[in-house]
C-alpha cells in the first residue's frame, strides 16, 4: 500500500482544529491520532509544520469541457488552475450537445478524455432534450448518480412549466437538487432602458418571476439552488422562504485582484446582466459575511477564464497572472477578507469552501471533510503566506475603499492521496480525476 504520513498539523474538521498526525492510504484517510508512527519504514513524512490541514475546496458549478478537451497546454493550465487553488473537486453543467438525448449524452460525456485532474461530476440541464420526464429523471439518478439539475428561469411556454412541476415534484420524492439560474430581464447594453418605465417594470418582473419558482418548487418539496444572487431586493424574497429549509443561494463576492484600488461601483455598473441604475441595491460586505454565516448560502466562483488587459496568457509560472488568476487565488481571497478580517472563522472557511458543497451535492463525507474512510482530498494550508497581490472591493461613490494583500495558500495539495502540488512543482500527470457518482443530501 502506498502510504503517507502527515505529522505536526492543525487538522480543521468544521467544529474544531485538532492538533493530529493523519496517516494516508489507498487514496483514503486511514486514522487520524496522536503520535502516528510510519505504517512502513520507507513511508514518506510530510512535517505540516503548525500549518492547518483542511479538506480540498469544491468548485460545484465550472464549465471544465472546453480547457479539459483541446490541446495539452489548455488542459495544463486548467488543471494547474484549480489544484494550486487549492481545488479537489468539479462539477459541471451537462446541456444538450451533438445528441438530443439527456442519458446518451450523459453516457458519451463521461467516457470523454478529460485529462482533468479533480474528481468530477455533472448536473444535467432540464430544458433542451427531445424527452424530458419523470422517467429520465429517475434514469439519470437511479443508474448515473446525478442528483442535481439546472433549469434556465423562467419559462415561457405553459406546456414546458406543466411538465416542469411534474420533474420537480419527482426529484423531490428522491431529494435531488434543482439549480436555478435566472434570465437576464433585459439587454443590458441598451442603454435606453436604464431609468426608464420599461426598465422598472423589467425589473419587477424578474423579482415576480423569483418568487414563482420559489414558490413551485418549495411547494412541491423540493430543494433549490439559486445562482449569482448579489442584490438585496432578492434576499429579501429568499428570506421569506427561509423557514422551509428549502432554499440555498449562492451569493456574488464582487472583488478586483491588482496592485492598486481603483475599483469602483456606480450606476452604470452591471451584474450579472442587470444595470444597478437607481433601482435594485448591491449586498453590502457586512449583510454579505452575515448571510455567509449560514450554510443555505454560497459563494459564486469565479468564472473559469479572466478578461483583462495586461493579463499575461502564457506564463510558465503558476502565480504569474493568467487566465486563471482569480481561480488561483480565490481561496486566498476568502481567507483574507473573510478569516484575517475576523468576519467568519476557520471552521466557516472550510464550511464554506468544502463541507457545505459536499453535502448539498451528495458527495459528503467522501468529500468536504477530513475523517477516517474519506477520500484523501486534503490541502495543508500555510496562512502566513504573503503575496505583494491586493484584493480590492468595488465601492459606491463616496465610500472609502478596501484593499487587502492577500495572504495565505495551499502549500501541498493532495487528489485522492496523491501528491498533485507540492508548493513549487505541479504534477499534472500524476492525479487524474474520476467520475463521481452521488447520492442525496445527507
Amino acid at each position: 500500500m502506498d502510504y503517507v504520513l502527515i505529522k505536526n498539523g492543525k487538522i480543521v474538521d468544521g467544529t474544531n482544529v485538532l492538533e493530529k498526525d493523519l496517516l494516508i492510504g489507498n487514496n483514503k484517510i486511514l486514522a487520524i491520532e496522536d503520535n502516528l508512527e510510519r505504517p512502513e519504514p520507507e513511508t514518506p513524512v510530510i512535517d505540516a509544520g503548525g500549518k492547518y490541514l483542511m479538506p480540498g475546496a469544491l468548485d460545484i458549478n465550472i464549465s471544465f469541457f472546453d480547457a479539459c478537451s483541446q490541446e495539452p497546454e489548455s488542459q495544463r493550465k486548467f488543471n494547474q488552475a484549480e489544484i494550486v487553488g487549492g481545488t479537489t473537486t468539479v462539477l459541471e453543467t451537462i446541456v444538450p450537445g451533438l445528441s438530443d438525448d439527456s442519458s446518451l449524452e450523459l453516457l458519451k460525456q463521461k467516457k470523454r478524455p478529460l485529462n482533468v485532474v479533480p474528481d468530477y461530476g455533472f448536473h444535467l440541464s432540464l430544458q433542451g432534450w427531445d424527452r424530458f420526464d419523470e422517467k429520465e429523471l429517475d434514469y439519470c439518478y437511479s443508474h448515473e448518480g446525478i442528483t442535481s439539475f439546472f433549469l434556465q428561469w423562467p419559462l415561457d411556454d405553459e406546456g414546458e412549466i406543466a411538465n416542469l412541476i411534474e420533474l420537480i415534484k419527482t426529484a423531490a420524492q428522491f431529494d435531488l437538487l434543482l439549480m436555478v439560474e435566472m434570465d437576464a430581464p433585459f439587454d443590458a447594453s441598451n442603454s435606453s432602458l436604464k431609468k426608464s418605465y420599461e426598465y422598472e417594470q423589467a425589473i419587477k418582473q424578474y423579482l415576480l418571476n423569483l418568487k414563482r419558482i420559489l414558490d413551485l418548487s418549495t411547494s412541491a418539496g423540493c430543494k433549490v439552488l439559486l445562482q449569482n444572487i448579489c442584490f438585496r431586493e432578492q434576499i429579501e424574497i429568499i428570506l421569506l422562504f427561509k423557514e422551509t429549509g428549502l432554499v440555498y443561494s449562492e451569493l456574488m463576492y464582487p472583488f478586483y485582484l491588482g496592485d492598486s484600488a481603483d475599483y469602483k461601483v456606480d450606476k452604470n455598473s452591471v451584474f450579472f446582466g442587470i444595470p444597478l441604475v437607481d433601482t435594485l441595491s448591491l449586498i453590502s460586505h457586512e449583510e454579505f459575511w452575515e448571510l455567509i454565516k449560514s450554510d443555505h448560502f454560497f459563494i459564486v466562483r469565479p468564472s473559469l477564464t479572466l478578461s483583462s488587459e495586461g493579463v499575461v496568457k502564457d506564463s510558465q509560472v503558476h502565480n504569474r497572472p493568467d487566465e486563471y488568476f482569480l481561480i488561483k487565488n480565490f481561496l486566498s481571497v476568502i481567507y483574507t477578507s473573510g478569516v484575517i478580517r475576523e468576519k467568519i472563522s476557520l471552521m466557516e472557511f472550510v464550511s464554506i469552501m468544502a463541507e457545505r458543497a459536499s453535502k448539498l451535492m451528495g458527495l459528503y463525507p467522501k468529500k468536504g471533510v477530513l475523517r477516517t474512510g474519506s477520500d484523501a482530498d486534503l490541502i495543508i494550508w500555510d496562512p502566513d503566506y504573503e503575496r505583494n497581490i491586493y484584493c480590492n472591493f468595488p465601492q459606491e461613490l463616496d465610500s472609502k475603499p478596501i484593499s487587502l494583500k492577500l495572504k495565505g495558500r495551499a502549500e501541498f495539495v493532495f487528489v485522492r492521496g496523491l501528491m498533485a502540488y507540492n508548493g513549487e512543482a505541479f504534477s499534472g500527470d500524476y492525479a487524474l480525476g474520476s467520475f463521481l457518482y452521488r447520492s442525496p443530501i445527507q
